[in-house]
């Protein structure tokens, strides 16, 4: 998923809720989430 870079900080807090909601659920499916960095290289 991508999004412009003014609404990437509201996206991360939206999938790290997420992914703690589905941790504290403690299902057996494997959830990854990985964001670019803001600079590369």
């Amino acid at each position: 998923m991508r999004v412009r870079r003014e609404h990437g900080l509201e996206l991360a807090a939206c999938l790290r809720r997420a992914v703690s909601v589905l941790s504290a659920r403690q299902t057996h499916e494997p959830v990854r989430v990985q964001i670019d960095p803001l600079h590369i290289g």
